[in-house]
Order: structure tokens, then sequence, then C-alpha cells
């Protein structure tokens, strides 16, 4: 499978490789790391991935997280440049902070089965916070 996704790339004469697959082996980033600006979409913090960016949009992980990560492990991967935290979530941006208490609606995504309650916890601060709901909120494959 890894011979097939790298023949595709070579045949589309790729630059840069993003990546947003919760299936992207080490050896598979690793093939594509050694021939092309890879760019991969995490929100496992599973190992330390060979890629050139690394996004990861959770509310609650920070760069230090990853230094951790690759910190302890055995490899010799550099610390890719990150892009963490709620500010990467990519959403459009549409809503002015004075129009955000002015009963704008909210949509909130989650993925997964939100082991970390994130879900829980972004609600509980919408509400506390700024006295709004998510109109749209969608975890995992169902939407509410």
């Amino acid at each position: 499978a890894i011979e097939r996704v790298m023949t595709q790339l070579d045949k589309c004469r790729c630059d840069i490789v993003l990546v947003d697959s919760h299936r992207a082996s080490f050896d598979l980033l690793y093939r594509i790391h050694n021939r092309y600006l890879t760019v991969f979409i995490d929100d496992l913090l599973t190992y330390p991935y060979p890629v050139d960016i690394l996004i990861n949009a959770h509310i609650d992980v920070s760069e230090q997280n990853y230094v951790a990560l690759y910190s302890k492990s055995q490899s010799e991967l550099m610390i890719p440049q990150m892009m963490v935290g709620a500010a990467f979530f990519p959403m459009k941006n549409g809503v002015k902070e004075k129009e955000a208490h002015e009963g704008v609606n909210v949509s909130f995504f989650a993925g997964g089965a939100d082991p970390g309650h994130v879900t829980v916890r972004m609600l509980k601060y919408l509400l506390m916070q700024h006295r709004l709901l998510p109109y749209n909120l969608v975890v995992g494959q169902k939407s509410c």
C-alpha cells in the first residue's frame, strides 16, 4: 500500500503533501517526508511523526505535549514546525467579538469518541463565559 501511495504522489509531482488520516503509519509518513515537504493534521498524539509541519487544533493541546513526545522517543527526528491549539481550528472566523454576544449561531465539531470529554467542556465554557450554545454540534459521525 505504501508503494502505491508513493507512486501516485510521484505521478502528481507534488511539492507539498498534506496528510489527514488516522491510518497514516510511521513508515508511510517517513517515506513521504523523505521526498516531500510533509504537513500532518494530527489529533491523537500517538508517536513522534516524521513530518515538517504538524497541525493539531484541539483546544487542550500545547506544543509542550509534542516536545515531550519527541523527547521521549528513541528516534532522532527533528521536532517539526507546529501549529497547535484552537487558534489553528480550520473554520472561518466571521464573527466579531461584539456580535458573539448578540445571539450569533456557533458551530462546534468534535471527532471520534471524545475520550477527553472536550465536547462537554466546550459546551460548559460557551454557556458560562459567553452564554452561547452551539447551533450545530457534531461529534464523530453524529450530529445533534
